[in-house]
């Protein structure tokens, strides 16, 4: 999510218009209860997809049943709402059954219930190629921890490669259009950071839970010292240049405003969030 102090009035009011908009769409396109699963991912998902292909959009003021009482902003249901909401379903309920796959107990009872509502929501969606490289990106990375690879490289490239299939998909008018390529890039080194980040996040969670973790394999169950702290952190780095990189290939006179929120969240934001994770040991999760 983008570092609000540092973002324009004006921009920050259209990003939460893209929030609640996401919602509002939710609830239309994979039912009510889908709406629980809204993050901010997801907004930058659809900023990045209104920015690329340009698309007109709408807002108006509306109520909501959790601000009844104010007006809100909000981005009317479009093509980049509708797509973010669909593929939020169906990574949820592939998330869902990985979990059911790989836990025990307790926690697999919760995914279990979870999965009831999910399905019902991915079966909402119509997105069967996409849905498949989904299901195909989780398997691949289930294999990976039970094989227990010691490498974040190979599963961030596996979550990474998913993710530049869910930014690129449907964008241009072929798989080799500028569109698509600078989208999948940015969905790529987002994915590879994310995962990065996350296994990051959980070291200590589970080194006690027995559960599998790049980075407990490479430091032999050690916690991060300050140096292997600060080698993660300019991976990330790395991962957020490529971003950028991309970024600066989307065609800014089409949505000048969209791609200056975009920057925010890269350039401010991200940064943020991993400095807090890594540095002070603040989890992602809170936030």
């Amino acid at each position: 999510k983008p570092l609000p102090p540092e973002l324009k009035v004006k921009e920050y009011e259209f990003y939460k218009s893209v929030y609640c908009g996401l919602c509002r769409c939710m609830g239309k396109c994979t039912g009510c209860l889908s709406r629980l699963t809204l993050s901010y991912d997801f907004v930058f998902l659809a900023l990045v997809r209104l920015a690329i292909t340009g698309e007109d959009y709408h807002t108006e003021k509306r109520r909501c049943f959790v601000h009844p009482f104010k007006k809100r902003i909000t981005m009317l249901q479009n093509e980049s709402l509708s797509y973010c909401a669909k593929v939020s379903a169906l990574l949820t309920v592939s998330k869902l059954r990985d979990d059911v796959a790989d836990n025990k107990g307790f926690s697999r009872l919760l995914a279990r219930g979870g999965l009831l509502f999910a399905n019902a929501a991915a079966r909402r969606t119509d997105l069967p190629l996409l849905e498949g490289k989904i299901v195909d990106a989780i398997h691949a990375l289930s294999e990976v921890e039970k094989k227990q690879t010691a490498s974040v490289d190979i599963p961030a490239g596996i979550f990474g490669e998913m993710l530049g299939e869910v930014f690129s998909f449907g964008i241009g008018d072929s798989d080799g259009s500028a569109e698509r390529r600078i989208a999948r890039e940015i969905g790529r080194h987002t994915g590879r950071w994310i995962y990065a980040l996350d296994a990051a996040d959980d070291i200590e969670r589970d080194a006690k839970g027995g559960q599998y973790n790049p980075f407990l394999l490479l430091y032999d169950g050690d916690r991060l010292t300050d140096s292997r702290k600060e080698d993660i952190k300019n991976s990330l780095k790395m991962e957020l240049y490529a971003v950028e990189s991309a970024v600066n290939l989307i065609d800014v006179s089409l949505r000048p405003g969209i791609v200056d929120i975009i920057q925010n969240i890269i350039y401010l934001g991200m940064p943020a969030i991993a400095e807090r994770v890594i540095t002070k040991g603040k989890s992602a999760k809170n936030e």
